[in-house]
């Protein structure tokens, strides 16, 4: 059987000490004068339960640096091993005035290291009187919320999903472990107390990785500095005007906010759509964003068609700025990337040598189909961002789509109220580069945001930050 070693009662008057000095820091002024500091301790005293709290928290950020009377709660001692210290350290006989004779403290420190002052062995001589050792409960419950917040922050840079049950969990672990003879298990009000004193609260998870990723974390940052490295030698082989930066993302046909006012206290919020697969079916668009912060003119989307081509009465509305493709699905494979590069690349648009960063989407690599569409006079030269990087690297993912879908779902919004008829789940109504419109009127409005698309180039490191 093990527990801790410590025994608060006997230091009462340096915790009162302690807890004054925290008091007169907490109500820190300007002033350090006498009068200053007085003021300061006229403050009305803490609540008791945040006074529990207060002593508990000193006990852990002490407990692995001080090693006095006070704060032996960061290891467990076995009984029989203190119990062995108790033993050994008196001598045989008794001093002139009548005390036990007891050996040099040095010989002490020496043959059991986990006495460290004066006060240990004091402690030892108050043991021996006892006839036995009692430890406090205090410090039982210190060590085991030292445990547990050591062992709780491991779980969370382990990736793993943490409840109030889980730490009882641990809680029952750690008791278990160092056979720890004690009730304790934790009350909701003690692991509400213990979390917000430890800064350790429910939180919304954001995004669900692989565990290799995961594992593979320290690799990938290793090889997003590399590549940002070895993007900034390629731009200085090409105009700014000849580099792109290409991806390609899924848009729902109806974007709507998340969240939505209501009254409260109500449980089925309702919200009306002109069609149930507006918000299930999507099409993608696959912009070009200039190394200067302009986007390309014009915008390829992908719609999906039951037939795999668009219809031909009526034909689809031929917006200006719009390059239109038709599949039996959205999600664009090699034939499509082909009809990209013919389209769009390889026009007069665009620079007849350029420089394309791409994620790590499988057919970038294709040459061969890129460049069976390849006029003799064009020249292309495709740089990868390593896979898992794009979200942190790449302009267009952190700041284009953010602000695309931001701006698409300012307008469906805004349709719902004022345009009754407007039926944005239809491919004209995306299209259309008519009041109300929603794919051609966003993209007319970023091609004059040159200034804030310069800047993702420089949030991802790939442009510094200043030119």
């Amino acid at each position: 059987m093990s527990l801790p070693f410590l025994n608060i009662n006997r230091r009462s008057q340096n915790w009162n000490g302690r807890i004054r000095n925290w008091r007169t820091e907490s109500y820190h002024c300007s002033s350090n004068t006498k009068m200053g500091i007085w003021n300061r301790m006229r403050k009305p005293l803490l609540k008791p339960v945040l006074m529990k709290i207060l002593i508990l928290t000193m006990i852990q950020r002490n407990a692995s640096s001080r090693l006095n009377g006070t704060s032996l709660a960061s290891s467990l001692l076995a009984i029989s091993k203190v119990w062995e210290a108790v033993l050994f350290y008196p001598l045989n006989g008794f001093n002139r005035n009548g005390s036990q004779k007891r050996r040099k403290p040095s010989s002490m420190f020496a043959k059991f290291k986990f006495l460290k002052t004066d006060n240990d062995l004091r402690r030892l001589v108050d043991y021996e009187k006892a006839g036995e050792i009692k430890p406090d409960s205090r410090a039982i419950i210190a060590f085991i919320s030292a445990q547990l917040y050591e062992r709780t922050i491991k779980e969370i840079k382990s990736g793993h999903i943490l409840h109030d049950s889980v730490l009882h969990s641990i809680i029952s672990e750690i008791i278990d472990d160092y056979q720890i003879e004690t009730d304790f298990y934790g009350s909701p009000n003690w692991l509400n107390t213990w979390k917000r004193a430890h800064r350790i609260s429910s939180r919304r998870i954001t995004i669900f990785v692989s565990k290799k990723r995961f594992l593979d974390k320290d690799v990938l940052l290793q090889k997003m500095d590399q590549f940002v490295k070895d993007a900034r030698v390629a731009f200085q082989g090409f105009d700014p005007l000849s580099t792109y930066n290409l991806d390609q993302s899924g848009f729902q046909k109806e974007l709507f906010t998340k969240r939505t006012l209501a009254e409260t206290g109500t449980e089925t919020i309702e919200i009306v759509t002109s069609s149930a697969t507006g918000i299930t079916h999507s099409y993608t668009v696959l912009p070009m964003l200039r190394l200067d912060g302009l986007l390309h003119p014009k915008l390829y989307v992908v719609f999906a068609e039951p037939s795999g081509s668009f219809p031909q009465n009526p034909p689809p509305y031929n917006a200006p700025n719009l390059v239109l493709a038709a599949a039996k699905g959205h999600i664009m494979g090699k034939d499509l990337m082909a009809d990209f590069f013919e389209r769009v690349v390889f026009t007069d648009d665009v620079a007849d040598d350029v420089l394309l960063v791409a994620d790590s989407w499988p057919c970038w690599r294709i040459d061969d189909v890129i460049d069976s569409v390849r006029p003799p006079n064009k020249k292309v030269k495709t740089i990868i961002i390593p896979p898992g990087a794009t979200g942190q690297i790449q302009p267009l993912d952190i700041g284009i789509f953010r602000q695309f879908k931001k701006f698409m779902k300012n307008l469906t919004e805004y349709a719902q109220r004022k345009e009754k008829e407007f039926k944005p789940h239809q491919r004209d109504s995306i299209i259309k580069d008519a009041k109300p419109s929603v794919l051609a009127d966003v993209l007319s409005h970023f091609s004059r945001m040159e200034t804030i698309c310069l800047v993702f180039w420089r949030l991802c490191g790939q442009l510094p930050s200043k030119m």
